[in-house]
């Protein structure tokens, strides 16, 4: 598709998609826009490697863009498959993360962790967190390229389900994560009482 071109979407299916899309990445694509009108070809490249450097967060290399739908549609399955190797089940890793913090928190001579305690390595979950993020980042890049290419298509759609997978794992450990800061005790109460998000799905697999 030339570039600047607009995507057509053939069925209201389609567009009602695309406009989720737009809404959700609204302010990336906004920038993205602005940016590509006043660059040049040859430097629009390296903008939109910075663009995408910036909206993470996080200061990495960056790695080449891809150029064809072939070379999107790679980056996204390397990060599924980044992500079945980290966490093979969404369940099951959360509740692997849940297990070595718990094992973290020191005990009293009771052997017993005190509920009002905070002092286990809340940075196992912070970990778990900011990489699965990491996976985010590199699929939501070649589901962003795809966009770009050919707007709401097959293909868009497959590497959504991978985003979304790779969000609702992201949305249940910052669930933990936010019982924890509140106290050890209202994560504690609330894993008795299944109140976990993860909890109350039923996300066996991807």
């Amino acid at each position: 598709m030339p570039p600047g071109r607009p995507v057509i979407h053939a069925t209201q299916e389609a567009k009602c998609e695309a406009e989720l899309y737009v809404h959700r990445n609204k302010v990336s694509i906004n920038l993205k826009r602005r940016l590509a009108a006043r660059c040049t070809p040859t430097t629009r490249k390296e903008d939109s490697q910075a663009i995408d450097a910036v909206g993470s967060g996080v200061v990495h290399e960056l790695s080449p863009e891809p150029d064809t739908l072939s070379d999107c549609l790679g980056i996204v399955r390397e990060a599924k498959d980044e992500l079945i190797a980290l966490a093979a089940t969404p369940v099951g890793y959360v509740e692997r993360i849940l297990r070595q913090y718990v094992a973290s928190v020191p005990s009293d001579s009771d052997g017993e962790a005190p509920i009002d305690r905070r002092d286990g390595d809340i940075s196992i979950i912070k970990d778990a967190i900011w990489t699965v993020e990491k996976i985010h980042e590199k699929a939501h890049r070649g589901q962003d390229k795809i966009w770009d290419t050919c707007g709401v298509c097959d293909e868009w759609r497959a590497a959504d389900e991978v985003c979304r997978a790779i969000r609702r794992l992201l949305a249940y450990l910052q669930d933990v994560l936010w019982h924890l800061e509140r106290s050890y005790g209202e994560l504690a109460c609330a894993f008795v009482a299944k109140e976990l998000m993860y909890q109350n799905n039923c996300d066996t697999l991807y």
